[in-house]
């Protein structure tokens, strides 16, 4: 018996979008590859928000990009 676990997920198109961009950018080879790269990171990124000061270098990181563009 595999220890994996299979789901079916639907995305919007735009979202699909970005993953497909995201994907061919990076060069992953398979599609369920870039998802669980990108599930991975955003699970990282919620563990991040935990730490006050990454919260706090975040917002000066967003607030320097707003200000460039």
């Amino acid at each position: 018996m595999s220890d994996t676990i299979r789901k079916i997920t639907m995305f919007p198109a735009d979202l699909w979008a970005q993953i497909s961009d995201w994907r061919w950018k990076h060069k992953l080879n398979t599609e369920a590859d870039s998802i669980r790269n990108l599930i991975a990171a955003g699970l990282h990124y919620y563990d991040l928000l935990e730490d006050p000061a990454f919260r706090q270098a975040e917002r000066d990181a967003t607030e320097r990009l707003q200000s460039q563009g």
